[in-house]
This record gives structure tokens, sequence and C-alpha cells, in this order.
């Protein structure tokens, strides 16, 4: 999903059945945020989110260090067990790594 940009490049919103995200800082937040519908130049030797569209997540935001601490903006329904991976695609079952259900966070460890 992190796609690598090695030389200057300019990126819209929606690429084919994925939408793209760039990594900025807004209120004091670190986060991958939306690319906007006028697109973004991305500079050479960075990246980019590209994930599907179909996912319910709508910015990462990183709280100190180098470590996600939190997903915004996750549409859930609350009344659900299932499980569903960061990208917002549903798994049977959980290995290492974290989660939403129930509309919160879960760690496997």
């Amino acid at each position: 999903m992190l796609v690598a940009v090695l030389k200057s490049t300019k990126i819209e919103q929606i690429s084919g059945n994925n939408t793209n995200y760039v990594f900025g800082k807004k209120n004091g937040n670190e986060s991958f945020f939306k690319v906007g519908t006028a697109g973004i130049t991305v500079p050479d030797n960075n990246a980019y989110l590209s994930i599907p569209t179909t996912s319910a997540a709508k910015n990462i935001i990183f709280l100190g260090g180098d470590e996600a601490t939190g997903v915004s903006n996750v549409d859930a329904d609350a009344e659900t067990s299932d499980l569903y991976n960061l990208s917002g695609v549903k798994v049977k079952k959980a290995q290492k790594g974290v989660y939403i259900q129930n509309g919160k966070k879960v760690i496997v460890k």
C-alpha cells in the first residue's frame, strides 16, 4: 500500500480503485491525510499510501514515535463482532497485529 516515489510525481486523490494519502502535520498531529481533489506533487524519494477506496479508515494518526496509535473516522457497525484490519478488510482469524472490532482498536500480541 505504500508507494515509493523516486522522481517528483503528481498524484490524484483517486487512482483506479484506490484512494491516495500523503503524510503531513495538521493541528499538531502527524498523520496520513487524504489527497485533495486538485491532487498533490510528491517530492523525490518520498512515498504515499494508496488504500482501496472501500476501506473505512480516513486518517491514520501518529502520536509520538514511529508507532501508529489510532485510526480516526472508522465506520463500523457497533452491533457486529466482525474483525477488520486497518485497511478495512474483514478478516476471519486474527494474527499478531492491530484490528478494529465493534468500533474499537484491538491489539493481538
